[in-house]
């Protein structure tokens, strides 16, 4: 490529050249957006007026667990319409005619089944039970957290984060560490609840060596990180053009909390951007083992600090450059 660039430079007015290389960048944009989209439609899993009940066990996961959680939604609502959920009802009763779902999906079934009772129970008898939409009492959610002390110790939590690039490789990244961490992820939001995330996570000097190689932006300190996670997000449990950008930001919440979760448990990490072309993340799940139907979201690099370790200033924007109360 660089032979070629530099025989057209010689040949072509460089008003011209510079003319090419733009369109070229643009086109090379276009044809990453292609492949993006040619991923999603490949994977994704059907709209709700195209749902006929077929696909894979994960295409209907998605549809149940949307029209269950649809139906957790409505009755969670003060005053819940009545009746309601014909359709949502409807594609439930068919992907529950499946016999994949019950060998496959018995909790996701265990969930839609209570979730068509509850539905059926409202809409008969405006019953909502306790097990689909528990009540929860405001006390014991807010003032354990927002007393004046606790609210310190938040603000300072969140606050104290930084990327670290230092890690001290004498000191082993404990597995249980890591593991409470991706529990404590597994309450992120995410849309209709799907909770598309997955972790790959690597411990093994050799394997963090192979993984990391792929990513650009960990120059200088990539052969001292301890531990590696790969956040991915697995395709199939999204449907439809509406959908084609949610998996980056369902798989973007997971991995702060991940970050989160591991900054509790004493661990410092680095946020390692996955900006790269569809090629790169080609060879990146083959290095890594990662399925064909999960897009890569980031790396997270992860270890233990030295005593003393400097990190980058990284100054924040002000408060009011980025809040707009209307």
């Amino acid at each position: 490529m660089a032979i070629l660039k530099r025989v057209i430079k010689s040949f072509v007015p460089a008003p011209v050249f510079v003319l090419l290389k733009q369109n070229y960048r643009k086109l090379l944009v276009i044809r990453e957006a292609a492949i993006d989209a040619s991923r999603h439609i490949k994977y994704g899993a059907a709209e709700d007026d195209l749902f006929s009940g077929s696909g894979t066990s994960r295409h209907l996961e998605c549809q149940l667990t949307k029209d269950y959680h649809r139906i957790e939604k409505g009755l969670a609502l003060k005053h819940p319409k009545h009746p309601f959920g014909e359709g949502v009802r409807s594609r439930l009763e068919l992907g529950l005619r499946r016999p994949i779902a019950h060998e496959q999906l018995p909790e996701v079934v265990g969930h839609a089944e209570s979730a068509l009772e509850a539905l059926e129970g409202w809409n008969t008898r405006e019953v909502i039970p306790q097990m689909v939409s528990p009540t929860v009492r405001s006390q014991s959610v807010w003032e354990p957290i927002l007393n004046a002390d606790a609210q310190g110790v938040l603000e300072h939590f969140f606050s104290s984060r930084r990327s670290v690039r230092a890690f001290d490789t004498s000191k082993a990244v404990d597995h249980d560490a890591i593991r409470q961490a991706a529990s404590t992820a597994l309450s992120t939001p995410s849309v209709c609840n799907r909770q598309a995330w997955r972790l790959h996570v690597f411990t093994q000097a050799e394997d963090v060596s192979r993984v990391i190689r792929h990513q650009n932006g960990n120059a200088g300190f990539g052969g001292g990180v301890p531990a590696l996670a790969v956040v991915t997000v697995d395709t199939r449990l999204f449907a439809g053009a509406a959908e084609r950008h949610q998996r980056w930001i369902d798989g973007g919440l997971f991995a702060m909390n991940f970050a989160h979760g591991l900054h509790a448990q004493g661990l410092a990490t680095c946020m390692l951007n996955w900006s790269m072309k569809n090629d790169a993340s080609n060879r990146l799940r083959e290095s890594a083992g990662i399925p064909a139907h999960e897009d890569i979201v980031m790396l997270v690099a992860i270890g233990h600090t030295e005593n003393e370790f400097r990190v980058a200033r990284s100054p924040r924007r002000s408060l009011d450059a980025v809040l707009e109360m209307r």
